[in-house]
């Protein structure tokens, strides 16, 4: 037999103390009901001897249900009068009288034995019946619900699913193993699974009926509700013509740039074309040399650094050799009219020996009028810093090219 202690359950013992009759100081102490499926008990031994005094706190008697042995204590100071139930008695009711009390200043030998009483209900000794009953002026209270009905929510324990710790816990405190667990206890959880809850009703420390309530309620909810769900109605749809109409506009990536230029065009179609590339190979190398200086002059990098803000932006950056952006997509609209002085293309071997082109006949470009010239940017906006570098590189080719601004195309 598992040995315990309830509290609800020695508070309802102890409640005895002043609910029962009373005459000359005298009161009878009724066999307690230790949980609310108690019908009977036993007891197993009485820790205070006829005639003896105790205090408050004190352990008066074992008494053995079907589930545990409970110690039931003393609320009050008081004597042990008369045992009207030795030890080893089983199958006392619940409500009958197993010995008298008195009050610590009384004198036994003048005390009056109060009268039989009929056996009170067992509804009338349980933790609720000790309470004083309310006043004429506090409301009744209200009618609790009706209990739910267990159905198919509380099985058996099914032995292959795992214990959660805070029921392993409360086993072990009370000395149920594991296997007796699974055994008795009827189990509230998902596929036989045993709760803490189903451990405390087992104990008699809370009521089965709210494990019931609890799990009807968990069993009703676990499927979902879709009879109250509205459609919406649909749209009145366009004519499809319309939507063919207007085609779907491409969506225009963020990280490139259509810029254009105007210079005035003094030169040549192709000597120009190969200038302007060069301004731009140039302001490449320009910007990057401008953000990192120690690999201007050399491909590995300077070991000499200026300030400690530069090792704070090295961490910070991303690599040389990580690309900031890229030049693509170059365009040109030269002007068609003005033939008057006509060059033929110049080489790369004229241009380094400063050699001016030769006059031809021909019809590949004149050497006045402006001319536009397109191209796109495309920068990586992964990188922190590729905003800086496109930005730089725009100043570097104005300082290069005949023209005073970069237009960025919409």
């Amino acid at each position: 037999m598992l040995r315990t202690t309830a509290s609800h359950s020695i508070r309802a013992a102890k409640s005895q103390f002043h609910t029962s009759a009373r005459i000359a100081a005298a009161s009878i102490f009724r066999m307690p009901a230790m949980s609310p499926t108690m019908t009977e008990g036993g007891i197993t031994a009485w820790k205070v001897k006829p005639g003896e005094s105790f205090a408050a706190g004190d352990v008066l008697i074992e008494i053995e249900t079907d589930k545990a042995t409970i110690d039931v204590e003393a609320q009050d100071d008081g004597i042990l009068w008369e045992i009207l139930a030795n030890n080893g008695d089983s199958g006392i009711p619940v409500g009958k009288p197993i010995a008298y009390l008195a009050e610590p200043n009384d004198d036994l030998a003048t005390l009056e034995k109060p009268p039989a009483e009929e056996e009170p209900t067992r509804e009338a000794i349980t933790p609720e019946a000790s309470k004083p009953s309310p006043s004429k002026s506090e409301p009744a209270p209200a009618k609790s619900a009706p209990v739910p009905s267990s159905g198919s929510v509380i099985t058996k324990a099914n032995p292959n699913q795992k214990l959660f710790p805070s029921v392993e816990l409360l086993l072990h405190k009370h000395h149920i193993s594991p296997e007796d667990a699974f055994a008795k206890i009827e189990a509230s959880g998902p596929n036989g699974r045993l709760l803490k809850g189903d451990v405390l009703a087992y104990l008699g420390e809370i009521q089965k009926d709210s494990v019931v309530s609890v799990a009807n309620f968990i069993h009703e909810k676990q499927h979902l509700d879709l009879s109250n769900i509205v459609l919406k109605e649909p749209e009145a749809s366009k004519p499809a013509e319309k939507a063919a109409d207007k085609p779907a506009e491409p969506v225009k990536p963020k990280n490139i740039l259509t810029l254009k230029v105007s210079a005035p065009l003094d030169v040549p179609n192709d000597q120009f074309r190969y200038a302007f590339e060069n301004s731009i190979h140039s302001a490449i190398t320009r910007t990057y040399a401008a953000r990192f200086p120690e690999f201007a002059t050399s491909p590995s990098g300077s070991s000499i650094i200026s300030n400690a803000d530069d090792i704070f932006d090295d961490l910070l950056a991303a690599p040389p050799t990580k690309s900031r952006f890229q030049v693509y997509d170059i365009s040109y609209k030269f002007p068609t009219s003005n033939l008057n002085r006509l060059f033929a293309p110049i080489d790369a071997f004229d241009d380094l020996m400063s050699t001016p082109g030769k006059e031809v006949n021909s019809g590949s470009g004149s050497g006045s009028g402006v001319v536009d010239v397109e191209f796109k940017v495309k920068f990586d906006d992964k990188l922190t810093d590729s905003v800086e570098f496109v930005e730089y590189f725009q100043n570097s080719l104005l300082e290069q090219i005949p023209s005073k601004s970069l237009n960025v195309v919409e």
